[in-house]
């Protein structure tokens, strides 16, 4: 016979079982801010802006140009991309980059950071196939490039550009002509 008020409770009655509430969490930290994780004023400016980069794809332009080196090509992005005021910063057997430097451009909507200096990335990648030399652009808008609140977009606009860009080294790689020299040469042959 059971003892009275032991188990004898309706299910509703029963109190459920509860965890215990810490006062500190399992790895022993204490709750509460850590001054060492606060986020810095100005990057708390910039989160719509790494959200707008996390959320936006850009697909990179590619072509396939037969009996290709990664040195030919790069002779003639030179010679397309130098005129319009492109360095060519680094370049290897897999890769090359370009950029522009466009100066100081005003933010809209973020009187935290009114201007970002911006600097435009071309980066090509190279990788031989059996078809062929593949070569793979993407571009990009780098602000504040260097530094500690470094962000990037990637430009969508200049797909079509770009591409066409490639198109055209592939077009004259493919034809045999050797590059042209830059814009000295162009304006020697002018009257």
């Amino acid at each position: 016979m059971p003892l009275a008020g032991h188990g004898l409770r309706p299910p509703l009655l029963r109190r459920r079982a509860s965890r215990p509430q810490l006062k500190r969490d399992p790895l022993g930290r204490t709750r509460g801010p850590d001054p060492e994780m606060s986020i810095h004023p100005h990057s708390r400016a910039l989160w719509p802006l790494a959200y707008l980069l996390l959320t936006t794809r850009a697909g990179a332009q590619q072509v396939v140009i037969r009996s290709a080196t990664p040195a030919a090509v790069v002779e003639h992005l030179r010679t397309q991309l130098l005129p319009q005021g492109f360095k060519l910063e680094s370049t290897n057997n897999k890769n090359a980059l370009f950029t522009l430097d466009r100066g100081l451009v005003a933010q809209r909507g973020n009187p935290a950071v009114p201007v970002v200096h911006v600097v435009i990335e071309l980066q090509f990648r190279f990788k031989q196939k059996a078809d062929g030399l593949s070569v793979t652009a993407n571009e990009e808008a780098v602000g504040e490039r260097g530094r500690p609140l470094e962000f990037r977009k990637p430009v969508e606009s200049e797909h079509d550009n770009l591409q066409r860009l490639l198109e055209a080294v592939r077009a004259e790689l493919e034809a045999a002509v050797p590059p042209s020299d830059t814009v000295a040469k162009r304006d020697s042959s002018s009257p």
